[in-house]
């Protein structure tokens, strides 16, 4: 080994001695300052013989735990009206429930009605000890409310269990996103302004429901009846609608941009008119074997694009003997 390759490692190892140094001087620092400061120190001499009255006596300061003791209490407060506003709620929702095998058609849809309401109950946000590492602050729990997760759960978990007897109920402005609802029966349902953000609809009965406005977005509504349903307006973006059924469907002003189309039935949809035109379809994932024959009020140019991407143009017997031809079973 040669001067100058010993005289870099002794550079490096003085280098590394100091920076170990001064690592261990702020670590020293750093319990220093947890010990004489935190209250620790406080905890120590009360199990410690000390005559408080001596001379060089100094009492070790104790505000940390203060602080620790009143944070707890108000930790404790905040959950406790937490876990009342969840309770209320739960109660709420537990009665509607209770009530929803009655026989009376009427007396149960008006209750279905009932759960975008109770969704919509805010609750404190809830409060977290280890808090900023999990969780909300306490105090912000006695000034900050919001809908809760937890309650919609409860309520998308019902709507869930009877999925197959929601035809004709009014579920405007309801929270769905990602339920599982495939084969769900909500014909002539009111699903205003409703969030059904990448549900499960696949095989579903929306046959003359109302959509307005509706957020579908990355919905798969793969094989389901929308024949004469009203989406106006609402948001279908990136939804699997292969196989779909808009037959007779009100389509003005939905956002199909990223959607499935591929063997969907839009013969006699309406896809233009006061509400606007269909927006997006240039930007049509796929529409191939697509059926578009009868489309009402298309906006300029979708009839041509739509034949050069693959759709057809042909009456509803045949095309429904064209499909089933393809797929080598029955179209339904």
């Amino acid at each position: 080994m040669n001067r100058s390759t010993r005289i870099i490692k002794k550079s490096l190892l003085w280098k590394l001695h100091l920076l170990t140094m001064k690592t261990l001087r702020g670590l020293y620092l750093v319990f220093w300052v947890l010990y004489n400061y935190s209250g620790i120190k406080y905890i120590v001499e009360l199990a410690q013989f000390k005559r408080t009255n001596d001379a060089d006596y100094e009492k070790p300061p104790a505000l940390a735990l203060w602080v620790i003791g009143i944070y707890t209490a108000l930790y404790g407060i905040a959950s406790n009206n937490y876990e009342a506003a969840l309770d209320r709620a739960e109660n709420r929702m537990s009665a509607v429930a209770t009530q929803l095998s009655t026989s009376d058609e009427q007396a149960f849809k008006n209750l279905i009605a009932q759960i975008p309401r109770i969704q919509e109950i805010e609750t404190p946000v809830e409060p977290s000890l280890l808090w900023p590492f999990e969780g909300n602050f306490v105090l912000a729990s006695f000034f900050v409310k919001e809908q809760n997760p937890e309650i919609v759960g409860w309520t998308q978990e019902t709507i869930e269990a009877w999925k197959d007897t929601l035809s004709g109920v009014d579920l405007g402005e309801v929270d769905l996103f990602w339920a599982r609802l495939s084969g769900a029966d909500l014909s002539n349902a009111v699903l205003v302004w409703a969030d059904l953000s990448e549900a499960m609809l696949r095989r579903a009965n929306l046959s003359g429901a109302k959509l307005w406005k509706t957020d579908l977005s990355g919905a798969e509504l793969e094989k389901a009846n929308l024949s004469e349903a009203e989406f106006l307006r609402a948001d279908l973006s990136g939804a699997d609608l292969s196989s779909a059924n808009f037959s007779g469907a009100h389509l003005q002003g939905a956002d199909f941009s990223g959607a499935y189309l591929e063997g969907a039935n839009l013969s006699g949809a309406r896809l233009g008119g006061v509400y606007g035109d269909i927006r997006g379809w240039k930007d049509i994932n796929s529409i191939w074997n697509a059926n578009i024959f009868g489309v009402r009020d298309p906006p300029k140019g979708f009839r041509e694009w739509a034949l050069e991407n693959g759709a057809v143009e042909m009456e509803p017997a045949g095309w429904t003997a064209f499909r089933s031809e393809c797929e080598g079973g029955s179209l339904e």
